[in-house]
This record gives C-alpha cells, structure tokens and sequence, in this order.
C-alpha cells in the first residue's frame, strides 16, 4: 500500500485508464475548477509518479503485455502500406488472399468490407488501414524523436511544488499544450483507405 491519500490512489488509478490528467483528477474527486493545475500538480509529485509506475507495471503483468510487443505492433501500423494488401493496375484494383497476408500486414488493417449493389449485383470491397501517421507519432515519442509533453508536464509540476510557478501561470501553460496537442491531432486524421470494385 502506498503512503498516498485514497484521493491521491484514485488519481494514479483513473490517470493510468487513460493519461488524461484533468480527466483522472475530476473522476478522482478534485473540484472540476482548477482540475488542469491540480493534476500537474498531482503529476510532478514523485511519490503519485512511484505509485503510478507500480500500477502500470501491475497491469502490465496482468494483461501480459511487453514493451517489444506494443512497439512491434505499433511499428506494424506505421510501416506497412495499402499496396501490402492490394494490388492495382491498369486493370484495376485487386484484393490480397487474406491467407497469404503476414500477421504484421493484417494487424495494420483497420477494416474491410463488402457492398453489393442491389440493382447492378456489382461488388464493392472497401479496405481501410489503421492511421499511420498516429502510429508514426507513437513511435516518435517512445524513442524521442522529438520533445515529449510530459517532460514539460512533469518539469511544471515541479516548479508549482516549490513555489516558482504559480497557478494561473500553470493554467497558461496547460493550455497551451491542450491547443498544441490539438493541431497535432488535426495534421494526422488522415487513414489510408481503398476501395475496390
């Protein structure tokens, strides 16, 4: 058991369900007012860091999950590509045999379908991959290809804890990176998608 208050446990716990900060400190119990400041708050405070390290590595455990198996999923995603699945020509467009597909090449498909027009009985097959580009990201981030938010996340939070920041400059920042983590979000939409006939 931790040296933590049960809201402070509740905390770690919702914040590991998600990574959403303001979230997990609303769910939590924290005023919705002031939820943002509280939770970097929460976060730069190295004891809820220990705490939510040991819930993570709990279930990781639970759920058998590796560090090199999420990577190589992930990986998975972001480097194949629609033509690992189709071929296409002049012709036109030509579905892969499922069963030829390597489990790397199924595991970036987010969905296939089927339409059958009624009228015509022509078949129409959609097949449309998981985003790469959000894949891209993750990578990214888990190998530092470039600056992680939490290490501006944590690095404010400590700053708050003794006293070199103050809330409405905490809240100014949190919301800058909300707008940023925004933009982001509206550059990488985009997933690869085809249809064939």
């Amino acid at each position: 058991m931790s040296d933590l208050t049960p809201k402070q446990e509740r905390f770690c716990r919702e914040y590991i369900k998600d990574g959403n900060g303001t979230q997990a400190a609303i769910r939590a119990g924290y005023a919705t007012s002031g939820a943002d400041v509280q939770a970097i708050r929460l976060l730069g405070n190295a004891r809820i860091q220990a705490y939510m390290d040991e819930l993570k590595r709990e279930q990781a455990e639970r759920l058998e999950i590796s560090a090199d198996r999420i990577v190589q999923e992930i990986a998975s995603i972001a480097f194949e590509s629609i033509t690992d699945v189709i071929e296409f020509d002049a012709n036109g467009v030509t579905l892969k045999s499922s069963k030829k597909l390597p489990k790397r090449t199924k595991s970036a498909i987010n969905s296939v379908s089927v339409t059958v027009n009624p009228k015509t009985g022509d078949v129409k097959t959609q097949v449309k991959m998981h985003d790469e580009l959000a894949a891209l990201e993750k990578l990214m981030k888990k190998f530092n290809l470039y600056p992680k938010e939490m290490a501006v996340l944590e690095a404010l939070g400590l700053l708050l804890n003794e006293g070199m920041a103050t809330t409405d400059q905490a809240r100014v920042v949190a919301d800058g990176i909300k707008d940023i983590e925004a933009r982001i979000r509206g550059l990488s939409g985009g997933e690869s998608e085809s249809d064939t006939d």
